[in-house]
């Protein structure tokens, strides 16, 4: 696959959500167990991008970053990176034309991910794979609708 240019298109947190809400705080106590599982999650989330960034420079592959709903006009790039969980590449799939799109689920542990392929342990394993272009697309339907058994 030629990339001439990568999207990387990420998440926000719900741990940098709740920072940038500080009445929601009032909610979580500063040693509450949710606030803890929030912190954990932002953690691995925020690694996973770093290590994805990591690669991708250690690769010279050109690439953006943006947060989920800032961009929506996909073209001049050749593979959206969704980096979040199920939700980041629906919204990424969205905006498709004619580019693939590689999701990453950033933290198994919490996020929901089966529209993602990758995760932190196999994440640069698959990106290898599609850069050199050994790599099988599974085409994926956003809607389906049957009546009448058709």
């Amino acid at each position: 696959m030629s990339t001439r240019r990568i999207l990387i298109l990420h998440k926000i947190s719900p741990y940098q959500y709740l920072l940038r809400r500080p009445s929601l705080l009032t909610y979580c106590p500063p040693h509450s167990r949710i606030l803890s599982r929030f912190k954990k999650t932002h953690a691995a989330h925020y690694q996973t991008l770093r290590a994805l960034e990591k690669f991708l420079r250690a690769s010279r592959i050109p690439y953006v970053k943006k947060r989920r709903g800032q961009m929506r006009d996909y073209r001049g790039f050749d593979l959206i990176v969704s980096v979040g969980g199920d939700g980041t590449f629906l919204e990424a799939a969205r905006h498709l034309t004619d580019q693939y799109i590689l999701g990453i689920n950033s933290d198994p542990v919490w996020s929901v991910g089966r529209l993602c392929t990758a995760h932190p342990g196999n994440m640069t394993k698959v990106l290898r794979r599609i850069l050199s272009g050994k790599f099988r697309v599974r085409p994926l339907h956003r809607l389906e609708l049957t009546i009448s058994r058709e």
